[in-house]
């Protein structure tokens, strides 16, 4: 059987994992909605078709590397954040519409590129959160009803023990 201890301290292991599962959904969000730049990317390539396809935020995209210049005038040809760019099926019409999108990047990394519309699909982490709360307040409950039964106890050793000697 477990120890009181050993429960106790798996809500507070699972509580750590919630919170760290937050930081680390929400930190893309917090970046590209706070410090991205946007510019005006082309094709990297004249001729290049779309490549292998995957799902990501929700829709189907295909590898296609795109070509940019940064606001401090650095060009950039992008990998995305997969090592290739994955771009949307309405950025490919909009590419073969008007011969160039709007990216957006992070100044520190320029290779990761989202476009218009990603940024609000880009989890935020609120089920980590959640979790890591509701783990804290069943530990601290845990906690709290292991000290109230010591008292009366015993065999926890807390207190004193009172018998015929």
């Amino acid at each position: 059987m477990f120890k009181a201890w050993f429960v106790i301290i798996l809500f507070f292991l699972g509580s750590a994992t919630g919170f760290l599962g937050w930081l680390a959904d929400f930190a893309p969000y917090y970046s590209f909605a706070t410090s991205s730049k946007s510019a005006l990317a082309v094709a990297a390539f004249k001729t290049q078709k779309p490549g292998d396809a995957t799902s990501y935020l929700g829709e189907t995209r295909y590898q296609f590397p795109l070509r940019f210049i940064t606001n401090s005038g650095n060009e950039v040809v992008s990998s995305s954040y997969y090592k290739n760019t994955y771009v949307p099926r309405r950025v490919l019409d909009a590419l073969e519409r008007d011969d160039h999108v709007t990216v957006l990047y992070l100044p520190d990394d320029p290779q990761r590129v989202l476009f218009e519309g990603d940024v609000e699909k880009l989890p935020k982490g609120w089920g980590s959160l959640a979790w890591g709360i509701a783990c804290l307040v069943v530990g601290v409950l845990l906690i709290g009803r292991r000290y109230r039964l010591a008292r009366y106890t015993k065999y926890l050793g807390h207190g004193e023990i009172s018998g015929d000697e």
